[in-house]
């Protein structure tokens, strides 16, 4: 069992609501531990807090009992509903993922082979580009797609002109 402390993000969501004065009181009383008391987008009071512990094992019940125990000072016990306990590396490593990848379309694909346009036109018209760079979705008859699949694509691919079907 490791003996250093690790920092641990916890988020608990308990089933109940409260008013501000519970969020602003919560807020006050878990502020050692970076508390950020909030509403789920159900309606339900959440709190996040980050706390040291020596494993994640160690780190739940702790959590459980932090923010359990300031919840009951001011507002009374409530169910939880969540609980989702990480590291704080793991955490920051999420808030700073973006949640879309980034997308392109046909100028982009041209940009990222370093073709024209008409160039990107034909080459996503290829059954290799079309095996390798699905289309996500289609925006007024335009083809999108995931912009790092491109770009792996771009990588790996031969150059010069796609073949054409008869080429095959």
């Amino acid at each position: 069992m490791a003996t250093s402390k690790t920092a641990w993000n916890a988020y608990i969501e308990y089933a109940t609501t409260v008013t501000d004065d519970v969020h602003d009181q919560l807020f006050d009383q878990l502020a050692e531990y970076a508390g950020a008391p909030t509403t789920a987008p159900n309606g339900n009071f959440a709190v996040e807090i980050t706390l040291p512990a020596p494993t994640v094992e160690l780190a739940i019940p702790a959590a459980l009992e932090i923010v359990g125990a300031a919840l009951r000072a001011a507002h009374g016990s409530a169910p939880v509903a969540v609980i989702e306990v990480m590291s704080r590396a793991e955490r920051n490593r999420r808030t700073h993922a973006p949640d879309i990848p980034e997308l392109t379309g046909v100028p982009g694909v041209a940009k990222i082979l370093n073709i024209s346009g008409a160039g990107a036109r034909k080459r996503i018209a290829s059954p290799e580009f079309q095996r390798h760079v699905p289309v996500v979705t289609v925006i007024d008859d335009r083809p999108v797609f995931i912009a790092d699949q491109v770009k792996r694509y771009a990588a790996q691919r031969s150059a010069g002109r796609p073949r054409t079907s008869t080429e095959q």
